[in-house]
């Protein structure tokens, strides 16, 4: 993206945004083929944030005692 404001410059999209190619065809022995362009790095980091995420929130929900007293029932 161009420097400067969002959306200025010859290079930039219109309002900051710009458009990301979700694959290209392959053309090898006269057939032609779909191949998905994969961002890795987002993969990975979509990845580490699902297990961050899910350990945060199992930790809370084990630490974090209910407003309630327990009740046990011994018989």
């Amino acid at each position: 993206m161009g420097r400067g404001r969002r959306g200025s410059g010859p290079d930039s999209a219109p309002f900051g945004y710009a458009a990301v190619p979700a694959g290209v065809f392959v053309v090898h022995d006269g057939k032609a083929s779909w191949v998905p362009a994969i961002d890795e790095n987002r993969v990975a980091l979509i990845g580490v944030t699902t297990g961050l995420l899910a350990a945060v929130i199992g930790t809370l929900a084990i630490l974090r005692q209910p407003p309630w007293p327990k009740i046990t029932i011994k018989g």
